[in-house]
């Protein structure tokens, strides 16, 4: 499914690019993601969106390279690192079968500093999680920043 569908199915949530930045930001949080090799990369707001509400919890982004077979769902945050980790776990869930196969990739950007309670039963949970994903779990203050590969 992935880009294709997200494209056909969400095109007023979904925007589709080659630019060697993409960025995503709010609450003074900002994710970018760097694109040198200028792969198609979807950008689609899960929150707020008309096509993709839901009941529930839902992460702010999703960011599909189809090329590479990776998904990155990314929260931008106040300071609330587990109720970032709860809006990314269920948005995985839900949106699960529409990026199988893909590597799952969790991303948290808050605007505030907090010293993460990284022997919290969820955190831990959530990080195993997102590694039997094939993915990897990074959150960071202010500004995340990475390349894809």
């Amino acid at each position: 499914m992935s880009c294709q569908y997200f494209r056909e199915n969400h095109s007023d949530c979904c925007e589709c690019s080659q630019n060697q930045i993409i960025n995503a930001s709010e609450n003074k949080s900002k994710y970018s993601l760097r694109n040198p090799q200028r792969r198609e990369v979807c950008k689609i707001h899960l929150d707020g969106c008309a096509s993709m509400e839901t009941t529930g919890k839902q992460c702010d982004y999703l960011f599909l390279s189809c090329d590479t077979n990776r998904a990155f769902f990314i929260e931008l945050k106040g300071c609330d690192l587990l109720h970032a980790i709860d809006q990314l776990d269920q948005s995985i869930d839900r949106h699960k079968q529409s990026v199988e196969g893909f590597a799952i990739n969790a991303r948290v950007v808050l605007s505030r500093t907090q010293t993460p309670d990284i022997r919290s039963p969820k955190y831990i949970k959530f990080k195993k999680k997102i590694k039997d994903l094939r993915g990897t779990f990074e959150h960071r203050n202010i500004l995340l920043e990475e390349t894809l590969p």
